[in-house]
């Protein structure tokens, strides 16, 4: 890939090759766009590739038909777009010492669900713990609507899309990261938020390009809390 349009650097011709090469691995996939954005690397820019250098502080592109202005990746007209369906206990303890269950989120319009349940690493404010994971890029109509959903007892944790379930927590379980505490659930009572957030620099989406698409919709049809018959 020596082909490259480079800001702080040599600019070069952009090739088919990196094109393909390049965007093929990078479009629609936010954390390659994290390591582009914050550590330098590949990227894409509507299609362009690029690579930052490293005394470059910003992007731009000069190739023919190419957009100028960085637009990392995930789908252009979602990008910095992040819907989640998450609760939080009702407590006043300090984050996240009693939990924080994140039903669904997910980031840039790239059609994957993340479930996810946060708890304290080390028994301290502000020490995150995760045990979660993202469900195989979901093939689906999303003009349609989906259920979204966590079921949830003293053995297990099952975060679900349409009755599928995509990931499972279990008291015990080790983190995805954070830690050293294992998972554990708390007696507590949680309530609901129900969101859209828009991203900034830094965070897992990243930030709105100047292609996002304003306003962003977030329909939802029902929520339903349910318990199980004894």
């Amino acid at each position: 890939m020596e082909n490259t349009d480079v800001l702080g650097g040599d600019i070069g011709t952009l090739s088919s090759k990196d094109v393909g090469e390049c965007c093929e691995k990078c479009y629609q996939n936010n954390l390659c766009s994290y390591f582009v954005y914050l550590k330098g690397g590949w990227g894409c820019d509507i299609g362009c590739c690029y690579m930052k250098s490293k005394d470059a502080n910003g992007f731009n592109t000069s190739a023919t038909g190419c957009q100028s202005g960085f637009s990392p990746g995930g789908s252009v007209k979602n990008q910095g777009i992040w819907p989640a369906h998450w609760m939080m206990p009702d407590v006043s303890d300090c984050w996240p010492t009693k939990g924080e269950i994140d039903i669904m989120e997910m980031i840039n319009g790239d059609g994957i669900v993340h479930g996810t349940y946060h708890w304290s690493g080390d028994g301290k404010c502000n020490s995150d713990a995760a045990d979660g994971g993202p469900s195989k890029k979901v093939q689906a109509d999303w003009t349609e609507y989906h259920e979204y959903s966590v079921e949830w007892d003293q053995t297990h944790m099952y975060f679900v899309v349409d009755g599928n379930v995509i990931w499972e927590v279990h008291p015990g379980d080790p983190p995805t990261y954070g830690g050293p505490n294992k998972v554990t659930f708390f007696d507590a009572k949680y309530y609901w938020l129900l969101n859209t957030a828009i991203g900034n620099s830094g965070s897992w989406s990243g930030p709105p390009s100047a292609n996002t698409v304003f306003p962003a919709y977030h329909h939802i049809d029902y929520v339903r809390v349910a318990k199980p018959t004894l």
